[in-house]
């Protein structure tokens, strides 16, 4: 049996042109990855009657993909040095050479032997940062960063942040800030008819140490019995908002106006006869598709749940008691509407609200109570 002492073997990267020298040792631990190589050995007891070739094993495959012959590269000494060899894919790489047996005592054949496996080559593209990431996907290919981050450094970690993020519903007296709204206090209501939720606006912030670079996250809506997302939950393939995702530090609505809101509303009718009436949670959720790739320093934080009611029926008409007679109102953004003084009487309410154009507006008084109206 013939012996290959691999002295050294350099791999040529196509893409960079640079060259990498590494013992068969060290390159047990070597991580760069290549499409093309060459390869430089030694064959002891080289035998010239013999014939040496390199077979190719791809990666997930049983059969050798090709045979290479190195003949013609190898000198009088058994040194050789290969043209270059290109892979598709991650490749073991073995010395191939015929050996001579005696068949039956009288005939002589040569058959194929594998010598020994020289060296896996790993296919891929090149890495200029070295920092693990492929430059086929490294977002920041010139600058060190992390795996999990697409090569960049830094980690992002996305939460909404629930003391900007408001609710608005059929519910008058209910919080409209969501670090406010809990399943103890007065339940934000959505009707099975004409009523609805709107989450306005939906405040991501990212808390992390580092940006992602993919084009958008995504953020879904499911209906849930408890605070946590599983598989039977109702969900809106056809609800859902897509951002920019913010920077470190950084958040998707800065209170400014002109600043870009997310917004959404589930009706009565998304829900439809899908549930029974009752308590139940929305569940705002952030990437639960995992189209991060877990680049996030931590997904723990990426739901919230805001408890609500679903019932059947819109509530009666509410008298909403105008101190001083001063009727205020306001757009869903808290933007002026309408501030007159008026008659303390649901028909002198009934009457101006009457006049609004469709949409969402808030009523408030001087005592800082609010309630919340849809108009059809």
């Amino acid at each position: 049996m013939k012996n290959l002492l691999l002295l050294f073997t350099i791999l040529t990267c196509t893409i960079c042109f640079s060259q990498i020298e590494t013992t068969e040792q060290q390159y047990n631990t070597f991580t760069s990855c290549l499409s093309s190589f060459k390869l430089q050995g030694q064959i002891n007891n080289y035998d010239e009657d013999n014939i040496y070739s390199l077979k190719l094993l791809e990666a997930g495959q049983t059969e050798y993909s090709s045979s290479i012959s190195i003949q013609n590269f190898i000198n009088s000494d058994g040194s050789f040095t290969t043209n270059r060899i290109s892979i598709s894919s991650t490749t073991d790489v073995t010395l191939w050479s015929t050996e001579t047996i005696i068949v039956g005592g009288i005939f002589p054949i040569k058959i194929p032997v594998p010598t020994t496996q020289v060296i896996k080559i790993i296919k891929c593209q090149d890495d200029i940062d070295s920092d693990g990431v492929l430059n086929n996907i490294d977002i920041c290919e010139n600058i060190y960063g992390n795996s999990s981050n697409f090569g960049c450094p830094g980690n992002p970690d996305f939460a909404i942040r629930k003391s900007e993020t408001k609710q608005i519903s059929s519910c008058y007296d209910c919080n409209s800030y969501l670090n406010n709204v809990n399943s103890t206090s007065l339940r934000p209501v959505i009707y099975r008819y004409g009523g609805n939720m709107t989450i306005t606006p939906l405040v991501i912030e990212n808390i992390g140490d580092g940006d992602t670079h993919i084009g958008s996250i995504r953020v879904n809506f499911y209906i849930s019995e408890d605070d946590k997302l599983s598989d039977d939950d109702l969900g809106f393939s056809y609800r859902y908002l897509t951002s920019t995702p913010p920077k470190a530090g950084e958040a998707t609505y800065n209170g400014l106006v002109g600043s870009p809101k997310l917004e959404v509303s589930i009706e009565g009718t998304d829900i439809g006869d899908n549930i029974e009436y009752g308590d139940y949670y929305l569940l705002i959720t952030i990437d639960d598709t995992n189209t991060l790739l877990d680049s996030e320093l931590k997904t723990d934080n990426n739901i919230v749940a805001v408890p609500f009611t679903y019932s059947a029926t819109l509530p009666s008409s509410k008298f909403f008691n105008l101190k001083d007679n001063l009727l205020s109102i306001t757009d869903i953004y808290g933007n002026p509407v309408l501030s007159n003084r008026v008659n303390n009487t649901l028909e002198d309410e009934k009457s101006i609200i009457e006049d609004l154009p469709s949409g969402l507006y808030i009523i408030n008084n001087t005592n800082g109570e609010s309630r919340k109206i849809l108009k059809k």
